[in-house]
């Protein structure tokens, strides 16, 4: 756990005085990063107040590096943000993970923001050429590597099923640049705001929501009454007939989940992605622009 020293945490606070003059913003950040209501956590008559009150929260309950986090996320052009981000986050790395592969512990040479940055598409050369190639299943997995790193999971430890917490954590940077190389390399028929559309137009209304994309997606069978893995043939065959009729099961991919784990658990994902791609704007124009031209 990391804690900040007295100079760190003035600095903090006036960066995020800086960078929220609408508290409501704030408010949306801490809601999205950290599951939190910020009133409960960090009442106060100004925002002065509330935003010290919230860091103290924050450094008390183990969290003050996914605040930061977040903050960075959502306002990285604000110059005091950075400061801050980039001067405390390799600390916390170098306290936590004494064996993170790093030469100096001011400078790690693989944190997650060398890979959130939209100008190194080194990153994702790989990733391209599999979906350039139509080698969608391969693909998915490079998806999986990819944002993985960003957590910092690397090798054999490497986790390859995600949870709800983990795309509240991920970059926005990155989410939408997946997105977007998806829906460009397929036509539109895979992605995560091709998922995310079908969640709204066609799920929200249902009593079981989850079973009900997972049927428009091809995840579930409904013949079967059963869940299908991307093991599973059946699920196979569901991808190929997307290939041969891109109206059948769109947004069967790209899959958070691992190769023999139901889709269940990845369909249960999927309001917690509506939600991360809302915030993140990751299905404007403006964000698309804002990755491919910064």
């Amino acid at each position: 756990m990391y804690e900040l020293s007295g100079s760190e945490r003035e600095e903090l606070q006036k960066a995020i005085i800086d960078a929220y003059p609408d508290i409501v913003d704030l408010a949306m950040v801490v809601s999205f990063k950290l599951n939190k209501n910020l009133t409960a956590i960090a009442g106060g008559n100004n925002n002065a107040q509330i935003i010290f009150k919230l860091i103290l929260w924050a450094e008390a309950n183990g969290c003050i590096e996914k605040l930061i986090d977040g903050l960075y996320n959502d306002r990285r052009k604000n110059s005091k943000i950075s400061i801050i981000f980039n001067k405390i986050k390799p600390k916390y790395y170098y306290q936590n993970y004494p064996y993170y592969p790093i030469e100096n512990p001011e400078k790690p040479q693989d944190t997650p923001e060398d890979l959130t940055q939209p100008p190194n598409q080194e990153k994702y050369k790989k990733f391209k050429n599999l979906l350039e190639t139509n080698k969608w299943l391969e693909a998915n997995q490079e998806t999986l590597t990819i944002i993985n790193k960003i957590h910092g999971i690397h090798g054999i430890n490497q986790r390859y099923s995600w949870k709800a917490s983990d795309i509240q954590e991920c970059d926005c940077y990155v989410l939408c640049h997946i997105d977007q190389l998806w829906r460009q390399y397929s036509n539109n028929c895979f992605g995560f705001t091709v998922q995310k559309k079908i969640w709204e137009e066609k799920c929200t209304t249902k009593n079981d929501r989850e079973k009900e994309f997972g049927r428009h997606v091809g995840w579930y069978d409904d013949w079967r009454k059963e869940w299908l893995s991307r093991s599973n043939q059946i699920f196979t065959e569901n991808l190929e007939k997307n290939l041969d009729n891109k109206e059948k099961y769109q947004g069967i991919l790209p899959i958070l989940t691992s190769k023999n784990c139901l889709l269940n658990v990845n369909a249960s994902l999927i309001p917690h992605l509506v939600n991360k791609l809302k915030f993140c704007n990751c299905d404007s124009c403006d964000c698309i622009n804002r990755i491919y031209n910064t």
